[in-house]
């Protein structure tokens, strides 16, 4: 597989972790390719949206203030493109290796 597949199912498969959960999923990613702005899931609750950044990564790769900043802004974005008060909305970093 490319990398890009396997960063696909891996966002598929944390997808389908909430799912299974009872959180409603949208795999944004998926269908937004390279357009997505870091949003790979949005999920979403009654009261509560969780914009999800999925990372699978080689063991020796860091998490960088890059990475956190990229998701900060992308659930700040969509916060004002949905007109959505920024205490409903939460940015998760979902990823295979250990910070």
């Amino acid at each position: 597989k490319t990398k890009w597949q396997i960063g696909r199912d891996y966002e598929l498969y944390v997808g389908y972790l909430y799912e299974k959960k009872g959180f409603i999923v949208d795999y944004y990613g998926s269908y937004m390719g390279l357009e997505d702005l870091g949003r790979d899931l949005i999920v979403k609750t009654s009261n509560q949206t969780s914009i999800i950044q999925c990372k699978y990564w080689s063991n020796k790769k860091q998490i960088h203030e890059k990475h956190i900043t990229q998701l900060y802004g992308t659930m700040m974005c969509y916060c004002l493109e949905n007109d959505i008060n920024r205490d409903n909305v939460k940015g998760v970093l979902i990823t295979n290796i250990l910070a």
